[in-house]
């Protein structure tokens, strides 16, 4: 997270700084999932900021195609996260 922006965070994919990303790759078995998971989940940050009702509906539909490109459900993967 930076001071002058709160709203933004910055995530490292290499040096001692990747353990969230190296993480994702161990229990996602792929770099591509993981890859495709993080680039999910900031398509959908940016739409959440939209707050429009079709922002939530692409939002809904992201979620929906976790399983296809990343390899769990978007719920399994919040709980993912949480044990990472």
């Amino acid at each position: 997270m930076k001071k002058e922006n709160p709203d933004r965070a910055i995530a490292y994919f290499d040096g001692r700084d990747a353990r969230v990303y190296k993480a994702l790759v161990s229990r996602l078995r792929s770099e591509e999932a993981a890859q495709n998971a993080i680039i999910l989940v900031g398509l959908m940050a940016k739409l959440k900021k939209l707050d429009s009702c079709r922002a939530s509906e692409e939002v809904e539909r992201i979620q929906k195609l976790f399983p296809k490109h990343v390899g769990v459900s978007y719920r399994k993967f919040v709980l993912m996260l949480d044990d990472v």
